[in-house]
């Protein structure tokens, strides 16, 4: 029944493919260069940092915003310029956050004494957050907050924000645009890491290809930098699983970095990406076959999970498949109190490895749940699934 269910769902959501091949709609001018919504990041009290390669929009009657389009337009034959740009996210309503543009120069100097201001066993530290497909600017700045609220992390946040154009059905748009923002994301982690010694970092779904081949790249050029980025969480990456284990493992696996991949059985967003692929993904830990008998029940499907490497605590799968989750399960690791403990503790500064049997720690239920929070930055509303505890403002 599963298999009809998932192939019947893959197929219904591959018809909007052909009513949606649409190209964008035409972008004002006005939009270009965004002058008037530049200010000085030094004097902003607790932002989330972001890094955007998608095109602002700041008409003059609008708050600023990030659109779905790459931020290089170019007549065909010139040059594209950078389409990285800089700025500051604050509290602006429940829902949408307050977003303004910086210059490198500026946002770097704020970025360097936040780092040496931060408590709490953060000197030094950032968290650099990478989302993933379908997904607004607002709510990836949303994601950071949360992901740091979890993990009570105190230094700085940066979000990297990259075009996605945010629809079910653009799911290869966002492909594209990944592998499009990947030179932008791998100069910007090289740049933090100049910068912070002790890169935290941490993306989801179709996030985690951009932030691990950024991590290779950066692991081939600088060595010394990418020795930086000493915590890695993959939340529910959305890449081919033998690929991960047969090219990428070997490469970001190393002694003194800790990697958590958090992983799941329910995850239907990944469940989907297998249909469309053809092959398990890192984040879904259902294995490509199933154990049956002629007679008798049903033996019950194994959980299949990447290759251990690496010494104890380098390399732990967090499996949350035994826990209720989100409706899609696709954030387990943010979205329920005991994926938001397990990040509490692998963020911790020091921390000791997560308990783990060969590499995998199961997450089991909570009761009553763990539902702490560290200060929010952004003051919007979160939903935590089974915590009714209200976020601290």
């Amino acid at each position: 029944m599963t298999k009809r269910f998932l192939t019947l769902a893959t197929i219904l959501g591959a018809l909007p493919l052909s009513a949606c091949i649409t190209i964008p709609p035409a972008y004002g001018p006005a939009a270009g260069t965004c002058a008037g919504q530049t200010n000085d990041p030094a004097a902003t009290k607790d932002p989330v940092y972001f890094v955007a390669t998608g095109m602002p929009d700041c008409a003059a009657d609008t708050p600023l915003s990030l659109s779905v389009l790459r931020g290089s337009f170019h007549p065909y034959g010139e040059t594209p310029p950078d389409p990285v740009r800089y700025g500051v996210a604050t509290h602006g309503t429940p829902t949408l956050p307050v977003l303004a543009l910086s210059t490198a120069t500026a946002w770097q100097d704020r970025l360097r004494r936040d780092l040496q201001t931060a408590g709490n066993g953060a000197k030094g530290r950032v968290l650099l957050y990478v989302h993933g497909y379908n997904t607004t600017p607002a709510r990836a700045l949303s994601m950071a907050d949360q992901v740091a609220m979890a993990a009570h992390f105190d230094g700085p946040v940066v979000a990297f924000l990259w075009p996605s154009q945010h629809a079910l059905a653009k799911y290869g748009w966002d492909e594209e645009n990944a592998r499009w923002t990947q030179p932008s994301f791998d100069a910007a982690l090289a740049d933090l890491a100049r910068i912070a010694p002790d890169v935290v970092l941490v993306s989801h779904s179709m996030g985690g290809r951009i932030a691990i081949d950024g991590l290779r790249h950066l692991q081939a050029s600088a060595p010394d930098l990418a020795a930086r980025v000493r915590t890695v969480v993959l939340a529910a990456p959305d890449m081919d699983r033998e690929l991960f284990d047969r090219d990428v493992s070997p490469d970001i696996v190393r002694p003194g970095r800790r990697i958590a991949l958090f992983a799941s059985g329910h995850d239907l967003a990944l469940r989907s990406s297998w249909a469309v692929h053809g092959n398990p993904r890192a984040g879904d830990v259902g294995c490509a076959f199933r154990l049956q008998r002629r007679r008798g029940p049903a033996i019950a499907q194994p959980r299949c999970y990447p290759v251990p490497r690496g010494a104890p605590g380098e390399l732990t799968v967090i499996d949350g498949t035994d826990i209720p989750g989100t409706p899609i399960g696709h954030s387990t690791y943010v979205a329920t109190p005991e994926g938001r403990a397990a990040l509490r503790k692998l963020l911790a500064p020091g921390a000791a490895p997560l308990p783990a049997d060969k590499g995998v720690m199961l997450l089991h239920l909570d009761s009553p749940p763990d539902c702490a929070n560290g200060p929010s930055r952004l003051k919007m509303d979160y939903t935590v699934v089974r915590c009714t505890e209200k976020k601290k403002r």
